[in-house]
């Protein structure tokens, strides 16, 4: 089961790697995130088949400056993964989750999902949930928890009247 914390490591990470290809290859980024050893305000993580959320402690500090995070056409499938990475990533005002399995509804056996975002007022101003079979429900119940919501991304969900 690959996690988010996984995949941010394999594409953000400081990691070493030797290259036959290459000689050594050195990047110097400017920017006030990459000063301070953060990670970038924005963070894309398409087709990583990621499933989980991971741990994080130790990455805690560098992940509080990110406000965009994009997983399209990964396999995330339980709603309280998710509700994990909103509660984490505290600036987040963007998040794309097309394209994943997350159709399970938010109903009486949700509680533990309820339980974490019960008092949780996130900063979302945009959310897309494009291609997941989402019910309209869940999309009520998210949409309330996210008082900021300026556009909201529903295409191909089968939702009906």
């Amino acid at each position: 089961m690959v996690s988010l914390k996984e995949s941010i490591d394999e594409k953000y990470g400081e990691k070493e790697t030797e290259s036959d290809d290459f000689g050594f290859i050195v990047f110097v980024s400017c920017s006030p995130e990459a000063k301070k050893g953060m990670l970038p305000p924005m963070i894309t993580l398409n087709d990583y088949n990621i499933e989980s959320f991971g741990d994080f402690s130790d990455l805690s500090s560098k992940i509080r400056n990110i406000r965009e995070l994009d997983l399209t056409d990964n396999l995330m499938s339980d709603w309280s993964e998710v509700a994990e990475i909103l509660l984490s990533f505290k600036s987040l005002t963007f998040m794309n989750l097309s394209n994943n399995l997350l159709n399970q509804t938010f109903d009486n056996n949700s509680n533990q999902i309820k339980e974490k975002l019960d008092n949780a007022i996130l900063p979302m101003n945009k959310l897309v949930l494009n291609g997941n079979n989402v019910n309209w429900t869940t999309v009520v119940y998210l949409v309330r928890k996210m008082p900021k919501l300026d556009e909201l991304h529903l295409s191909t969900n089968n939702l009906g009247d």
